[in-house]
C-alpha cells in the first residue's frame, strides 16, 4: 500500500470532518474508556397495582376516540415502561404489560418470532396456541412459542386479565422480529390437550420429539392447581433457598431447562417471618406480587409491595426479600438469566443482608 495523504498536513478540525464523512472515529479523542457504559440503563421500580387496574378500566371510555383498529382486545394493553429506558419496555431484553378482554370479545390469530406467555390474572379467558385451546384461570401459565399460531378469547361474563411477557427487546435489537397476522378471526379447534398428554407422567419425554423440536413441541399449559400444590409441598417439608425461600422454576419437561432460551418464569413463596439472604446476578427480574405483601431491598431502596403490584430489579443490584405479614406471599417473575447464561455471561453473587 502506498502513503499517499499520510504525511499531508491537516487541521485537527478538517481531520475531524473527514472522519465524519468516512462515518468512523478514532478511539484517542474521547476522553472516556473503550468500552462504555449505556447511556440508559434499567432502574429498580415499582408499580401498584390500583393504578394498574384503573388504567386498565379508563381505557375503556376512549374507545371510540382511538384510532381506527386500535380500540379492540389486541390493543388494551397498559405496558410497563422502565423510567430509565427510552421506550415501552420493563427492560432492556423483556416486555412486561397486563390485558384486559372484556366477555365475548376476541383477540385475532397471529404468530410472532420473540417468544410469549401469558399468566392470568382474574376472570376467565382461553388462549388457542397452535390449534390447541387453553382454558385459563387465576394463576395459570400458557406459553406461546416461536412462531406459533395463538389467538385470545374471553367467554366467561366477567372481563378477563392476564399478564403479557415477551423477549421482544431482544429480538427487536437482533432485528430478527416478524409477525403474520391470520386472515381468520379465530384459530380451528384441531386438538386439545395435546401438550398435556404428552408430558402427563413425570421424568418421561415422547421419543420422537427431537431436541432440535422441544421448545416449539413443549408443554404450553402449567396450571395453577398443580403450581400451588407444589408451592405448599415444598413448605411442609421445610426446604428452602436462603436467597429465594421457597422458589421454582416453570421447566421444559423435555429437556429440564428453562421454558424458553431467551427469558425464564419463576414462581416462589416468601413465608412468613422470612428475610432472605441478599444476592446480586447479571439477570434483569421483573416480579408481580400474585399473593399476600411484604417487602424488597433494592440497591438500600425499600420497595413495600402488595397484591396485584409489579417491580423491577436491575440486573447486578443487591436485592433481598422480606414478608412481615402473617401469611405467606407468592411472586411470579420473569428473568432473562437464560440468555445470559447461553453467552457465558451469567454471574451470581451471594452477600449478607442490607
Amino acid at each position: 500500500m502506498g502513503d499517499n495523504g499520510s504525511r499531508t498536513a491537516i487541521s485537527l478540525d478538517d481531520y475531524k470532518a473527514e472522519l465524519r464523512r468516512l462515518s468512523v472515529n478514532f478511539a484517542a479523542m474521547y476522553d472516556e474508556p473503550l468500552i462504555t457504559p449505556k447511556k440508559d440503563k434499567v432502574l429498580a421500580h415499582h408499580w401498584r397495582w390500583s393504578d394498574m387496574e384503573r388504567i386498565l378500566q379508563q381505557s375503556l371510555q376512549f374507545q371510540d376516540k382511538l384510532p381506527t383498529g386500535h380500540a379492540g382486545a389486541e390493543r388494551r394493553i397498559v405496558r410497563l415502561q422502565n423510567p430509565g429506558l427510552d421506550g415501552e419496555t420493563v427492560t432492556n431484553t423483556m416486555s412486561m404489560s397486563v390485558q384486559l378482554l372484556l366477555p365475548g370479545e376476541i383477540a385475532r390469530p397471529h404468530r410472532h418470532t420473540p417468544v410469549a406467555f401469558r399468566f392470568f390474572l382474574k376472570g376467565q379467558s382461553y388462549t388457542t396456541v397452535n390449534g390447541e385451546k387453553h382454558q385459563m384461570v387465576p394463576g395459570d401459565l400458557v406459553l406461546t412459542p416461536y412462531m406459533q399460531w395463538h389467538d385470545h378469547g374471553n367467554d366467561g361474563d366477567e372481563p378477563g386479565i392476564w399478564i403479557d411477557g415477551l423477549d421482544f427487546p431482544l429480538v427487536r435489537f437482533l432485528d430478527a422480529v416478524i409477525k403474520q397476522d391470520s386472515d381468520q378471526p379465530q384459530q380451528s379447534v384441531r386438538h386439545s390437550g395435546t401438550s398435556d398428554r404428552r408430558f402427563s407422567a413425570t421424568g418421561l419425554r415422547p421419543t420422537w420429539i427431537g431436541v432440535d423440536e422441544t421448545e416449539r413441541a413443549s408443554l404450553i399449559h402449567y396450571r395453577w392447581s398443580e403450581t400451588e400444590a407444589a408451592l405448599n409441598a415444598m413448605a411442609e417439608a421445610g426446604d428452602a433457598s436462603p436467597m429465594d425461600d421457597i422458589m421454582l422454576e416453570y421447566v421444559n419437561p423435555a429437556t429440564g431447562q428453562a421454558v424458553f432460551t431467551t427469558i425464564a418464569c419463576y414462581i416462589q413463596m416468601i413465608r412468613p417471618g422470612v428475610h432472605t439472604v441478599r444476592q446480586r446476578e447479571t439477570a434483569h427480574k421483573v416480579f408481580h406480587v400474585f399473593r399476600g405483601s411484604g417487602r424488597t431491598i433494592i440497591d438500600n431502596q425499600e420497595i413495600a409491595w402488595s397484591q396485584g403490584d409489579f417491580f423491577v430489579i436491575p440486573s447486578l443490584a443487591w436485592h433481598e426479600h422480606a414478608n412481615d405479614a402473617s401469611e405467606p406471599a407468592v411472586l411470579f417473575s420473569l428473568q432473562d438469566g437464560p440468555t445470559l447464561k447461553h453467552l457465558g455471561l451469567h454471574r451470581h453473587e451471594a452477600g449478607n443482608r442490607q
